[in-house]
C-alpha cells in the first residue's frame, strides 16, 4: 500500500508517518502549496477550488500518481488565530485543492485530519453538524463543507474526516502552557473535576488516521476522535506529576467563562475556550470509532511520561 502524507513535518503529521510506516513501510512526505482565500462560505469556496492554478494541480496530481490512500495533515493549527485569508486558505481551500488532486490521480481513499473545535463548546460527535465559536473552528467546519461538495462529485475517491480533540505532546506549545499550569498554584477545576476532557495524546491521534487508512466501510462524515477516560481532574494530576488542582465552585468558574466569552476579539475567545475546556470539560457521544473498539482505558503513566518530558525539554 502506498500512502501520501500532506503536512508530514507538522506536529500531527510526524506522529502519522511514523505510525503509517507500520502499513506501508515507506510513507511519501508530500509538500502542500501555501494557498489563500477570501472565500467563507461554501460556494465562494467552491470558485476559489475551481480557480487554482491548472498546473498546480497537475504537478499535485502527478506527485500523487500510484498512490492508494492520501492522508491531509495540512492546515493552520491555531486556535487562536484572527480570521484572516491564510488561515481559510490552510485550513479549507487547501483540503478541497488535495482531495480534487488525490481524485485526479485515481487514489482510492482521502484522509483528512479536521478538529473538534467545528463543534464548539456542544456535545462532541460524528457528522456533518457544526456550530464553532472561534475563526479556526470557522475554518476548519468550511474544510469540512467543501469535502463534502466535492466528495459527492469524485466518489472514487472514498472520503474519511477525523476530528481529533486537543492534542497534545511534547513539543507542543498548549502542552507546555498546560504542564505549566498543572505544577502551578494556578492548576484549578470546576466543582469535582470528574467531566470527561477532550485531550487527547498525538499518538492516539496517529492511531486513528492509521485506523482510519486501513479500515473498510468507514463512514463518510467526519468521526470525532474516541474519549479515552481523560477527566478535568486526572490531565492537571498527570501532568503536573500528582499535584492536586484546587476545586472552584462551579457558578464562579461559569460566571468567569461568561464575562470572556463576551469580548469581542479572537485571541481572547479562544483563551477563554482553552479554560472552559479546563474547567468543565466537554460531553462526549460514542461514535463509529469507540463503536468499532478503538477507544482505550485511560493511560495516565503515558501522561505522566508526557509531562515529563516537557519539563526535560524546557531544562535543555
Amino acid at each position: 500500500m502506498r500512502i501520501a502524507v500532506f503536512g508530514s513535518t507538522g506536529f500531527v503529521g510526524r506522529a502519522a508517518t511514523r505510525r503509517l510506516h507500520d502499513v506501508a513501510g515507506h510513507v511519501l512526505s508530500v509538500t502542500s502549496p501555501r494557498l489563500s482565500t477570501a472565500a467563507r462560505g461554501v460556494s465562494d469556496l467552491e470558485k476559489a477550488a475551481l480557480a487554482v492554478d491548472p498546473s498546480l494541480m497537475e504537478d499535485l496530481s502527478r506527485g500523487l500518481a500510484g498512490v492508494d490512500a492520501v492522508v491531509n495533515c495540512a492546515g493552520l493549527a491555531r486556535p487562536t488565530a484572527s480570521a484572516d485569508d491564510a488561515l481559510y486558505g490552510a485550513n479549507a481551500l487547501l483540503p478541497v485543492v488535495l482531495y480534487r488532486a488525490s481524485a485526479a490521480a485515481g487514489v482510492s481513499q482521502f484522509v483528512h485530519v479536521s478538529s473538534a473545535a467545528v463543534l464548539g463548546s456542544g456535545t462532541l460527535r460524528d457528522g456533518w453538524d457544526s456550530s464553532p465559536h472561534t475563526p479556526y473552528g470557522l475554518s476548519k467546519a468550511l474544510g469540512e463543507q467543501g469535502l463534502e461538495m466535492v466528495s459527492r462529485q469524485e466518489e472514487q475517491c472514498g472520503l474519511r474526516i477525523l476530528r481529533p480533540t486537543s492534542v497534545h505532546g511534547p513539543g507542543r506549545d498548549v502542552t507546555r502552557t498546560l504542564v505549566r499550569l498543572a505544577r502551578s498554584p494556578g492548576a484549578t477545576v470546576a466543582g469535582d473535576g470528574s467531566a470527561p476532557s477532550p485531550q487527547v495524546l498525538v499518538e492516539r491521534v496517529a492511531d486513528m488516521l492509521h485506523a482510519l487508512v486501513v479500515m473498510q466501510d468507514v463512514p463518510r462524515h467526519p468521526l470525532v476522535q474516541p474519549w479515552d477516560g481523560v477527566t478535568v481532574r486526572s490531565i492537571l494530576e498527570d501532568l503536573g506529576d500528582g499535584s492536586r488542582p484546587r476545586s472552584l465552585p462551579m457558578p464562579v468558574a461559569r460566571s468567569l467563562v461568561m464575562l470572556g466569552s463576551r469580548v469581542p476579539h479572537a485571541w481572547v475567545k479562544g483563551q477563554t475556550r482553552r479554560v472552559e475546556m479546563l474547567w468543565f470539560g466537554q460531553a462526549h457521544e460514542d461514535g463509529w470509532l469507540t463503536r468499532r473498539g478503538l477507544a482505550e482505558p485511560l493511560d495516565r503513566d503515558a501522561w505522566r511520561q508526557t509531562g515529563r518530558r516537557v519539563l526535560e525539554g524546557d531544562q535543555l
